[in-house]
């Protein structure tokens, strides 16, 4: 066997470590970025299907509001549903526990601590798996007042 032959087949043998530690580099580089993606993708993926919708009211002069939250036939499961409402400078959370599919809830200002409401209140809801605490996004709602 020539030192040339031997030469060339460890060339070979080198390059190919090489390219396999820098695939293991990269792979250590990458790999907790694919990782919480695929958590955030398994977590969300709870909430595909819920139904929440947000209807309501208020009036400006009165210092009214008055909101109603609705559930639909989705199948999600139990949850405690998390309402915040924003206007002007003021906001306010209010929870509540064990929303079920098909449930209705209603609100009024007194129940988030609003003592002015601007022209207009801005409605987020959402809810809380009660199985893993997930927290789904609903609907998200701009009230116009009336004056």
């Amino acid at each position: 066997m020539s030192k040339k032959g031997l030469s060339e087949v460890i060339t070979t043998v080198l390059i190919i470590l090489l390219v396999l530690a820098a695939i293991v580099i990269v792979w250590q580089a990458v790999r907790g970025t694919v990782e919480k993606a695929s958590t955030k993708v398994e977590t969300q993926s709870a909430c595909i299907g819920l139904d929440l919708s947000v209807t309501g009211n208020c009036d400006k002069t009165a210092n009214t509001l008055s909101l109603s939250v609705t559930r639909g036939g989705d199948s999600i499961g139990n949850g405690t549903l998390k309402v915040s409402v924003a206007s002007g400078s003021l906001t306010g959370n209010k929870e509540s526990a064990g929303f079920e599919a098909l449930a209705a809830k209603t609100f009024n200002s007194t129940d988030f601590g609003l003592t002015a409401i601007d022209t207009s209140v801005t409605v987020n809801v959402g809810l809380i798996l009660t199985a893993d605490n997930t927290a789904c996004q609903g609907d998200t709602e701009v009230i116009t007042c009336s004056a």
